[in-house]
């Protein structure tokens, strides 16, 4: 029972009735998880087990370097020990204060959260702690309600007793949302700074930790000015919690944001990734291929690729058509004549305004235009010269897609004509 003394003045009833809301809290949640937990128990083990987080397939170019990825969410697992010590401290300096002592629930918290949300006539909000997460991002859905708060919690102490803290926060790190398509620690890390969080600076550290809260208002390309103040707040928790210093807190707050350009971020050489994806699928499902986390080595070179886009970008002018596609198109695909590689494609001007492949899939003949380069490498052969004499007659082909017989364009032959 809780008593309030008398007073003089006019003394604030607030923490007394904070403490009634805790008690009242603790009981109701103990009667609901008392009924509720003998049916979970152990089963989120499972479920955890049975539903891993989906990772990015990454694509690797002829130098066995990472060039661009597929994925529906944008994450790269990375274990637990390979992250900064400062970056598991600070998320727990912020998202759970408490993450070492309770059992998957911070009941004081969440009387806290239910005074304040009482106040506001709203559901419970704020109050979770990182196992409580966990449990929704992997297992519940995202609707705000009463009933998924108790769900949340019935499931954050059954993860509790089947996982230990470390295997919880390694799972949390690598699970949350940090914006622009970027799950997990490591995939937000090179997305934002083009690097392995292993090799993050403290700065860099606190922009992270401040971004799962509301990924898009805190977002460092939408909203640099929220950003740097949400990134202050979680210095000011680290030095709260004694993570680090005043002093340091004050020198990193004067840093830049330090986010590379988000252009940087886009995928890369897209026309060839299509053209790559779709003859693994074959092999892979469409599905599959953009959660399994699969290591693709092809034959793209960087500089003949980034030659052929530049190319083709430079190529101004024309008007678009009825479908609003930019006219005339334009298409590049460059092969090794000694292997067969691609080193190059770009299938259009403008990826983004159509996928379609005009280097692959268009199926369009090139008509004169190929002579120059045809007659070209005969001469240069030294096999053919200008008054070479060859027969222009009617050939067929046999084709995957059945019987081919190139035409000239008045459909006649003319039978022994010179090179020239």
């Amino acid at each position: 029972m809780f008593f309030e003394k008398k007073s003089n003045g006019n003394r604030s009833t607030e923490p007394t009735n904070l403490n009634k809301i805790l008690l009242i809290v603790t009981i109701v949640f103990g009667i609901i998880l008392g009924f509720s937990f003998i049916l979970l128990i152990g089963t989120s083990k499972s479920l955890l087990s049975l539903q891993p987080p989906k990772q990015a397939t990454i694509f690797y170019d002829v130098n066995g370097k990472e060039f661009t990825r597929l994925y529906v969410e944008n994450r790269i697992e990375i274990p637990l020990q390979k992250m900064p010590v400062i970056l598991k401290k600070a998320i727990v300096n912020v998202e759970d204060t408490r993450f070492y002592e309770h059992s998957g629930i911070d009941f004081k918290a969440i009387a806290r959260a239910f005074w304040v949300d009482l106040r506001g006539g709203g559901y419970i909000e704020g109050a979770s702690t990182i196992t409580q997460q966990l449990a929704r991002n992997v297992l519940l859905t995202q609707r705000r309600s009463m009933t998924r708060k108790v769900q949340e919690a019935i499931l954050a102490m059954s993860i509790e007793r089947n996982y230990s803290k470390e295997e919880i926060l390694e799972r949390y790190l690598n699970q949350i949302c940090f914006g622009h398509g970027a799950y997990g620690v490591e995939a937000a890390s090179r997305l934002f700074f083009g690097k392995s969080v292993t090799n993050l600076e403290v700065h860099q550290i606190a922009l992270l930790v401040g971004l799962p809260k509301n990924p898009t208002g805190f977002s460092p390309y939408f909203h640099p000015k929220a950003a740097l103040e949400r990134r202050k707040t979680v210095l000011e928790q680290m030095v709260k919690y004694g993570t680090i210093t005043a002093q340091e807190a004050e020198f990193y707050n004067q840093k830049p944001l330090d986010v590379i350009p988000l252009s940087a971020a886009k995928r890369k050489a897209a026309y060839f990734i299509d053209f790559v994806a779709k003859r693994l699928r074959g092999v892979i499902n469409e599905q599959a291929l953009s959660i399994g986390g699969y290591q693709i080595y092809t034959t793209i070179d960087p500089v003949a690729q980034n030659a052929a886009e530049a190319a083709v970008a430079s190529f101004s002018g024309g008007k678009a058509d009825a479908e609003g596609v930019l006219q005339p198109q334009v298409a590049i695909v460059a092969v090794d004549p000694q292997t067969g590689y691609i080193k190059a494609m770009v299938g259009g001007r403008d990826y983004g305004n159509t996928q379609l492949n005009r280097a692959a899939d268009a199926h369009r003949q090139p008509g004169s235009a190929i002579k120059p380069f045809v007659y070209t490498a005969a001469i240069d052969s030294r096999q053919y010269t200008p008054s070479s004499v060859l027969v222009d007659e009617e050939v067929k082909y046999q084709t995957p897609q059945g019987e081919y017989k190139p035409k000239n364009y008045d459909n006649t032959f003319r039978g022994s004509i010179s090179l020239r």
